[in-house]
């Protein structure tokens, strides 16, 4: 009689993709006799086997299923420090965990078992691709992904070039890619952006199918973009290799470049990018070689104290700048931004600044690519 009104139970429980109902089930699965939690666990897992699942608009709940001596979570929004921790039903390999995000957020996970294995989550097939490898990912009801962030096939592509560039400032050699818009016409010349992590931005961002969705849909002029990867990452783009790393860019790879493609010698319309250490370089760049680089754009970006004297005089060259930063971010880089941000003169400089509901990831920056590139090339 227990189990015939069990399953009339399951079959009144929405476990769709909001999971509706799902906290009222879980505190009558903890009343269940043994036999019937196991047969309840059965069927939530047969009705929905794709987790996790929301209850509402800020509500996420997270599950896992094996013998474990503890489960938790680390991920963008606990800095990636395991403290959430699951709770087990009784008697039961069934573990459970509910959180609470902003409506719009998106974010990278992982599940730790016995505070030791890191591992993606075996009931979500979303990932996300890292600089430190593939981590699970989830978003809330609210947000919304980027529609140009997809190939499509009706829309042209354009054409990526790399060539090989050595340094005599870095003692190192290192491949550069650019990329042309499908309209290329060498007798024309051609706004630039220069990306930091070129590589990453390509793999993880997307930015050439970006960029040949927006050229397409007429929603920025055709655009040269350059890629260019670190070697030292860390030194060169903060340490003790950045003023070489600087002479190399602008002594040794934009001439190169400019003797290879027709790229606009106007500074407004050059722009440099990065993410982290990737947006702190970026921004040392415009500050300091402001005649190369009118724009400027850093997502996530690390701030050094010499940027701030810049932004705050009156006297400098105006510079566009975009900046952005994940409200689920670094810690220690929230601060930096936010106060670099409300540091910029407007008088001087044109600044777009932006918290967004997301982390530390190349899915936020892959997101809102297209922003910052309308931002900077929009058709007149």
């Amino acid at each position: 009689m227990r189990l015939t009104l069990l399953i009339i139970l399951l079959s009144t429980i929405n476990f769709s993709a909001s999971c509706a109902g799902i906290g009222k089930w879980l505190e009558y699965l903890k009343s269940l006799p043994g036999d019937a939690r196991e047969i309840s666990i059965d069927s939530f897992f047969q009705a929905r086997p794709v987790f996790p699942c929301s209850e509402n608009d800020t509500i996420m709940y997270f599950f896992y299923r094996g013998e474990a001596r503890s489960v938790s979570l680390a991920g963008d929004f606990n800095n990636w420090k395991p403290q959430a921790q699951f709770q087990q039903v009784e008697g039961s390999s069934f573990w459970f965990l509910k959180m609470t995000f902003l409506p719009d957020a998106r974010l990278d996970y992982k599940l730790v078992i016995n505070n030791r294995d890191w591992i993606t989550d075996p009931m979500n097939p979303s990932i996300e691709t890292s600089g430190f490898g593939v981590n699970s990912a989830f978003s809330m009801p609210a947000y919304l992904p980027s529609s140009m962030a997809i190939a499509y096939d009706s829309v042209p592509q354009g054409k990526t070039v790399s060539f090989s560039i050595q340094s005599r400032f870095l003692h190192n050699t290192r491949e550069v890619t650019y990329y042309l818009p499908v309209t290329y016409d060498p007798s024309a010349f051609y706004p630039m952006i220069l990306f930091h992590d070129g590589p990453e931005y390509i793999r993880l961002a997307h930015a050439t199918i970006i960029l040949d969705n927006l050229i397409y849909a007429q929603k920025i002029q055709p655009v040269i973009a350059v890629f260019v990867p670190p070697v030292d990452r860390t030194a060169e783009y903060a340490g003790q290799k950045q003023k070489k790393f600087i002479s190399y860019i602008t002594k040794e790879l934009l001439p190169e470049v400019e003797k290879q493609l027709n790229i606009s010698s106007d500074p407004m319309q050059r722009a440099v990018l990065g993410a982290s250490y990737g947006g702190n370089i970026s921004l040392v760049l415009a500050t300091r070689h402001p005649q190369l680089f009118g724009k400027v754009a850093a997502q996530s970006g690390y701030v050094q104290p010499s940027l701030y004297s810049y932004v705050r005089n009156e006297d400098r060259v105006p510079l566009s700048i975009y900046l952005d930063m994940g409200i689920y971010d670094i810690p220690v880089l929230i601060p930096l931004m936010h106060d670099f941000a409300h540091l910029i003169n407007p008088k001087s400089h044109q600044v777009w600044y932006r918290e967004i509901s997301q982390g530390h990831s190349w899915g936020s920056w892959r997101d809102h690519l297209a922003e910052v590139l309308e931002y900077f090339f929009a058709r007149r």
